[in-house]
């Protein structure tokens, strides 16, 4: 999902005004990661290519010219949903991408207790999310982990049905106008294959 999100960025970045930027909340891996495969889909290089550029001392720059400081990775890792709030305040930003809400620490209404269902609580979080979009007027990016139920079958492991993303019933696909999956098939032959579909649209027309 990360190499697929940076190939469309790389795009996206052209079509974003500068005092506007594109903020990527990143709390499941290390920035790094995001940022070597941001570099590799912006300059539309492999990792090789990237290596020399950056021995040859032009990977920052290039780089910054075909970014223009418009894409922002923002480790958020242990933060609540009110840091993020304010950062988005302070940034106005055009594009809000979420890296995964689910383990951001929602201090909403909603909160984790004995009778609070962990679906409830990510419905609520992604509830949130949108939200955020009217309020300060931009779209909204979450990702979200495949169930493991997908793994029973060949089908749902390269089309993966609404219902299946992980620890949500209906609450996150609820507050979603667009789904947008990545199945991938457990059979070798098929490694480097990835399944796209789209299981919600709300904004086809």
């Amino acid at each position: 999902k990360t190499s697929f999100l940076t190939s469309q960025l790389a795009d996206i970045v052209n079509c974003v005004p500068a005092e506007r930027p594109i903020l990527w909340f990143n709390n499941e891996g290390a920035g790094g990661r995001i940022l070597k495969r941001s570099y590799q889909s912006f300059l539309g290089c492999t990792l090789d290519e990237l290596l020399q550029k950056r021995e040859d001392g032009v990977l920052l720059d290039e780089y910054k010219h075909a970014n223009g400081d418009r894409l922002r990775i923002v480790d958020c890792h242990d933060w609540t949903s009110t840091m993020v709030e304010q950062v988005i305040e302070d940034a106005n930003p055009s594009l809000v991408i979420f890296d995964m809400i689910d383990n951001i620490e929602f201090v909403g209404a909603m909160r984790n207790g004995h009778d609070t269902r962990t679906d409830q609580i990510l419905e609520a979080q992604y509830q949130w999310a949108r939200k955020l979009g009217v309020k300060y007027d931009h779209p909204v990016i979450a990702t979200s982990q495949i169930s493991a139920d997908v793994e029973q079958s060949a089908d749902t492991q390269c089309w993966p049905p609404q219902h299946a993303l992980k620890d949500s019933k209906t609450g996150k696909q609820g507050a979603a106008d667009l789904m947008i999956m990545i199945g991938k098939s457990s059979d070798p032959m098929c490694a480097n294959y990835r399944y796209i579909s789209t299981p919600k649209n709300k904004l086809s027309s």
